[in-house]
Parts: C-alpha cells; structure tokens; sequence
C-alpha cells in the first residue's frame, strides 16, 4: 500500500497521486484525473472512492530511486516558486 494525496488546487485538474512501491527497486507514481464536481474522498485504506463514470485519465509509471530523487527535488522547487507566487 501506498500514499495518496488528493489534488484539488485547479478545479478542472482534479484528481489523485499515489506513491507506491509496486516492483521491487523502484517507486511506483500513478495519477487519476477526474471531472470537476466529483467528491474527491479516500476510504479508510487511504484509497480514493470514485463513481464508476468519474474517472477521466489514469497514468501509471515507474522511477528509479535516482530518478525519484530527481523529482522531489523539482517538486521542491515547484514548491518554493508556489510559495513565492502566493506571498505577491
């Protein structure tokens, strides 16, 4: 099992992100979008509970350590650029 976050910043880029470890040696990254309007919940596992139709996209990859490493660091300095915006 893994970690999911909701995504609900921009109303019509919603959805889920769940960081997984499903092979051995690499980190799992997968992402749902779904319709503006839908509930974005998650169940007592930590799993998103979605209507059958609410499902728009579904991506699914997989990183090496290195190159998970490598995406923290740009979500970090999203982060701050994110950070510096909302202060203006």
């Amino acid at each position: 099992m893994g970690t999911t976050v909701r995504a609900e910043a921009v109303e019509y880029r919603r959805g889920f992100v769940e960081i997984s470890n499903v092979h051995p040696g690499s980190v799992n990254l997968e992402a749902w979008r779904v319709p503006p309007g839908v509930l974005l919940e998650l169940n007592t596992y930590g799993r998103p509970v979605l209507p059958e139709d609410a499902l728009i996209a579904n991506v699914e990859i997989e990183l090496s350590p290195q190159a998970a490493e490598e995406l923290i660091a740009a979500l970090r300095s999203a982060i701050d650029s994110a950070r510096t915006a909302d202060s203006r």
